[in-house]
């Protein structure tokens, strides 16, 4: 697991927007279990399946890319 260590939040102030359901995911790989995409203020969550990575998924939206993307996470799934 990553521990956690303070920072500067980026984002103090937000929308944030869930979809649920496979339909609603960018990524057609099924091996993904959630994603969110950050724009302007409002962050979109798309879950494949509630509440399955609906944490991780808060993470990016606050902190940003808090794991390197290239590095598969599962924390918080």
């Amino acid at each position: 697991p990553i521990a956690p260590i303070p920072f500067d939040v980026p984002r103090h102030s937000f929308t944030v927007r869930i979809e649920v359901g496979s339909d609603k995911m960018k990524s057609a790989d099924r091996r993904v279990k959630a994603e969110s995409e950050m724009s302007a203020e409002t962050c979109v969550i798309r879950l494949r399946k509630y509440p399955v990575c609906l944490l991780h998924e808060l993470r990016h939206c606050i902190e940003g890319d808090w794991h390197p993307r290239n590095e598969q996470n599962t924390e918080d799934c």
